[in-house]
């Protein structure tokens, strides 16, 4: 039972954007019941102009039910990739869902450890049918343990290529 957009239907004027958001809404139903990797396989949108009308025929492919495979992270160097996942609550070996993703990215934005959390799947299911994820999280860099000189390769690229590097400096309540 996906809710397609009210501006989807019968007797409703033909509007592509119309199409696209029942399209999605039906990839988003599909996510929701465990299949990440649900996309809309094709479409045949055939308009009449002279009827103000639209026929459309979108197919999905919903792909395999998924569970949460492991959790790959980056961006932080203080914690162990594990006390990381612990914190998070990342559902490892559950039903894949959205909802939980969104959760797990609540979590650590509450830590205070990350301003910015982004959590993303791996573009292939696994053999035995989970889904690994890849968190990254941006916060302060003294915090999560990237202060200091840039990486060597970064310096280097930077230096040959002629580019201007730029830092951005916040008033953190942490220094005086």
């Amino acid at each position: 039972g996906t809710d397609l957009p009210p501006e989807y239907g019968d007797t409703r004027p033909a509007r592509s954007t119309a199409i696209v958001a029942a399209a999605a809404a039906c990839v988003e139903g599909w996510r929701a019941l465990g299949h990440a990797k649900a996309r809309v396989a094709g479409q045949d949108i055939v308009a009449d102009h002279p009827a103000s009308t639209i026929s459309s025929l979108v197919r999905l492919d919903a792909g395999p039910r998924v569970r949460f495979g492991p959790l790959q992270t980056s961006g932080n160097q203080r914690l162990r990739d594990r006390r990381l996942a612990a914190l998070a609550g990342f559902p490892t070996g559950r039903v894949f869902s959205p909802d939980e993703i969104s959760l797990v990215e609540e979590r650590l934005r509450r830590t205070g450890i990350f301003r910015t959390v982004s959590l993303t799947e791996e573009d292939d299911v696994s053999a035995d049918g989970s889904l690994g994820f890849n968190l990254v999280g941006y916060g302060c860099t003294t915090c999560i343990g990237n202060s200091g000189p840039l990486p060597e390769k970064v310096s280097k690229a930077v230096n040959e290529g002629d580019l201007v590097a730029v830092s951005v400096l916040s008033g953190n309540r942490n220094f005086e």
